[in-house]
């Protein structure tokens, strides 16, 4: 999903009261997935904040992972079960989604290969996305040192994406963090508020994550 959509979602749900369950991943009809023991809880994002699985969010087919820089990621062909939720709470503008990923073997690996490649060689022009309804996007993309608490070959980045749609300009800079364990892939996303307040909740929830994926 994009993030813009990611965006709407939340919003929607603030206003309209549809987000739920305070701790744990939010019900749905599909089989429980070994995901929900990884994904983050909003006890560990912080208080008051309420989570939903986002649409689509515990398929692989026809939902994309990784998509910027009009780069092509191989590594989705190896993904086998994924998890995506949103986290919101009344009276912030910060938006989280975490997104956790089972890769056949290796494919986690060399999907944050990849994510450095992209990020490497990232055009500074508009680039086609593969996701329907969103625009061509320009990409900025800043590396960022993790800190401690990270795992090992975690990738911290500021990421503005900027582009015309439906004839105006639009730009929205996320804070996004990819670590691995094994062959699971976390990616945290935080959007919205200050710059400050971004990292400091995309560092934080990025934390929490390592430690779910050490314990898995």
């Amino acid at each position: 999903m994009s993030r813009a959509a990611l965006i709407c979602l939340c919003s929607a749900a603030l206003t309209t009261g549809t987000m739920g369950v305070r701790d744990g991943v939010a019900g749905s009809s599909a089989p429980r997935s070994s995901l929900e023991r990884i994904v983050l809880r909003p006890s560990q994002v912080g208080p008051n904040y309420v989570v939903r699985v986002i649409p689509g969010g515990r398929r692989v087919q026809g939902q994309v992972t990784l998509d910027m820089c009009g780069f092509r990621f191989g590594s989705e062909q190896r993904r086998a079960e994924r998890l995506q939720v949103v986290f919101v709470r009344r009276g912030t503008k910060l938006f989280v989604s975490n997104e956790v990923v089972r890769y056949r073997p290796g494919g986690a690996t060399v999907a944050l290969r990849e994510i450095a490649s992209a990020i490497r060689t990232c055009p500074r022009r508009p680039m086609p996305s593969k996701l329907r309804g969103v625009p061509p996007l320009t990409f900025r993309i800043s590396r960022l040192p993790p800190n401690t608490s990270l795992l090992h070959d975690t990738i911290v980045m500021k990421v503005t994406e900027s582009g015309t749609y439906k004839g105006r300009h639009v730009s929205e800079t996320s804070f996004v963090v990819y670590q691995r364990r094994g062959d699971v892939l976390s990616g945290v996303y935080v959007y919205g508020g200050t710059m400050k307040a971004r990292f400091t909740m995309a560092m934080h929830a990025s934390a929490a994550s390592a430690q779910n994926l050490a314990r898995r």
